[in-house]
């Protein structure tokens, strides 16, 4: 009977293990496969903001070189002894979000997106199987998680600020044009003010 129950939980075991292994690989070429399919060359960030390197040695500015080199990391990642299912959804949204910015332009959080994949992916990610124990481990990716959801909220403030600056060019215009409409009532009213101040011209009597 021990042993029955001892086969059935090693079996159980097996495949809860193989189960996230799965789970883990899917979400794994989820991610690699958003950031793939990021297309730097039609995006309208400004052509300087997209050559930008930390390193001058980098083939692509921070930005695709991010996007390009994440995927080789992602790829190497060892078997994890828990259930990473969590931190890579949030992983996978950081991805798209940082998708959407560059095909919208917005720069700030283009590079704010960079830095989270950066340090969800490399610093954090990575690190898992190296941690001894399945509780510390488990506590870990806990934290990570805390912590990405921080670098989606910053994602998203600085995309609203991405928005705001693309609104000042539209806002300017309308300013101007109501400056030089309040211009034109101004001389307006001084012309009328001008013909109501002037001394009325009496005409002469054509009978003296």
């Amino acid at each position: 009977m021990f042993d029955k129950l001892r086969n059935f939980k090693q079996k159980r075991s097996k495949k809860s293990h193989r189960t996230n292994d799965e789970t883990t690989q899917r979400n794994k070429d989820y991610i690699i496969d958003v950031l793939s399919n990021i297309d730097f060359k039609a995006s309208p960030i400004p052509q300087e903001k997209k050559d930008y390197k930390t390193n001058p040695n980098q083939p692509f500015g921070d930005l695709e070189f991010t996007a390009k080199a994440l995927p080789l990391l992602i790829r190497t990642t060892d078997t994890f002894p828990v259930d990473t299912k969590k931190l890579d959804t949030i992983l996978l949204s950081i991805a798209e979000d940082f998708g959407d910015a560059v095909r919208n332009g917005d720069t700030r959080a283009a590079f704010t997106a960079k830095a989270a994949l950066v340090k969800g992916v490399k610093d954090y990610r990575l690190r898992i199987p190296s941690i001894e124990g399945k509780e510390r481990a488990e506590m870990y990716v806990e934290k990570v998680c805390e912590q990405m959801t921080t670098w989606r909220a910053l994602i998203a403030e600085a995309s609203r600020i991405d928005q705001k600056i693309k609104e000042l060019p539209e806002l300017e215009r309308r300013t101007n044009e109501s400056l030089k409409a309040e211009d034109n009532d101004t001389l307006f009213s001084a012309e009328i003010l001008s013909m109501l101040s002037a001394e009325p011209e009496v005409p002469s009597d054509s009978r003296n």
